[in-house]
């Protein structure tokens, strides 16, 4: 049997808590929430809404600080400097020009300062009645043509530092209108291409209500959140081999931000948190031969007692179960995404999720050297061994 498989690696981010306004039991801080020993949770005091927002400091946040120059919905930070005709109005930024090397600025205090090496995106909407015009640096260095249309975007690598940015006129009959603007650095943005969370609730035997749900959004600006899911908890919750009582709560696409907000809301009970882990999702192709190699480990646990009886306990109340996949990737592109996830498994240190159309298990990958055997131009084939991570019962290490 065949079909596609997919790989969601638990990145080793940098994440720092944010969160000021949700509660949190004596002895049960929130920063419990991202131990992933799961020996200590997060304990709210209340079952009302919580919430939990998480910087990924990652500098991918927006550069343009202030909402309304990047909307034009009021006079903050914008200011003329020669364009013929410039008026901020109506929620756009209409400017016309007589000669070309006419400009206007977006100043310092509206703009996190660009620094040379970084690359950036800007990202915008034109109209173009006449003309043209260039965004530039307040050091003349150019960044790149405006082209009409909606959420176009140009993406450019700083060479001297600058603090403020400019609309320049290259014609002398440039007339356009700009709306929607934004900037963000993209230097390893890859790496935070986050597509969903996955967490472990302690109290999992508990009964949370009919309605309760957790929901996930994303923000370039630590303000205005987008919400991307909306899950509900006792439906996501997990109980196959190596993933009892995860849940998991996945976004549509892929997210490239600095800011992530988990709420749980709606819950008649208190949910107890710990594990809290971003996912990345890859996607290199198909598998085959399905199952190729299944072998399972049940763990025991030898004790002897004061009368000298010997007790056998199950140490593991799901068994380990090893297996091999082996993969068929059909592109240049597929290939270097299955070398970034073997890079990101960090030779088996992170754990990784792996899906195959129905349930989520949670592994290691077990193997040590990536062997790519090129079967035809652009065919190739890659054996990968996983084991799945065993039972994690309250207290337990993952």
């Amino acid at each position: 049997m065949a079909g596609e498989i997919k790989f969601y690696t638990i990145r080793p981010m940098d994440y720092a808590i944010v969160t000021s306004v949700t509660s949190e039991a004596a002895g049960f801080p929130i920063e419990n929430a991202l131990d992933q020993t799961l020996t200590i949770y997060w304990k709210p005091t209340t079952a009302a809404d919580q919430t939990i927002i998480i910087d990924l400091q990652n500098d991918l946040q927006e550069r343009m600080t202030n909402a309304a120059d990047r909307a034009f919905s009021s006079v903050v930070n914008w200011a003329n400097d020669t364009w013929t005709a410039y008026a901020l109005a109506g929620g756009v930024l209409s400017l016309a020009a007589n000669a070309s090397g006419q400009y206007c600025h977006l100043a310092a205090a509206g703009l996190t300062a660009f620094v040379a090496g970084k690359s950036y995106r800007i990202t915008y909407d034109v109209d173009i009645n006449a003309g043209s015009a260039n965004f530039r640096t307040g050091t003349g260095e150019v960044i790149g043509t405006l082209v009409h249309g909606t959420a176009q975007n140009m993406v450019w690598t700083c060479t001297v530092a600058s603090t403020t940015l400019r609309v320049y006129s290259t014609s002398a009959d440039a007339d356009i209108v700009l709306d929607n603007m934004s900037i963000v650095q993209t230097n390893d943005e890859d790496w935070y291409a986050v597509k969903g969370f996955a967490f472990w609730i302690n109290n999992h035997a508990t009964e949370f209500g009919a309605a309760h749900s957790a929901k996930l959004e994303y923000s370039d600006d630590a303000v205005t959140y987008t919400q991307i899911a909306d899950l509900d908890i006792m439906d996501e919750m997990t109980y196959g081999i190596g993933e009892p009582l995860r849940v998991y709560v996945w976004g549509t696409a892929a997210q490239k931000r600095r800011y992530w907000k988990l709420t749980l809301h709606d819950a008649t009970e208190i949910i107890q948190i710990a594990g809290i882990y971003l996912l990345c999702e890859y996607a290199p192709g198909l598998y085959s031969l399905y199952p190729e190699t299944d072998t399972f480990d049940f763990g025991n646990v030898t004790r002897r007692m004061e009368d000298g009886r010997v007790v056998v306990d199950s140490g593991r109340r799901t068994p380990v179960q090893r297996f091999k996949r082996e993969l068929r990737i059909f592109s240049d592109a597929k290939l270097t995404t299955l070398e970034t996830l073997f890079q990101s498994c960090r030779g088996g240190q992170t754990p990784l999720i792996i899906y195959e159309g129905t349930d989520y298990l949670l592994c290691q990958m077990m193997t040590e050297e990536l062997v790519v055997r090129v079967q035809d131009y652009q065919y190739y084939c890659v054996s990968l061994e996983f084991e799945t991570l065993p039972y994690v019962a309250d207290g337990d290490s993952l």
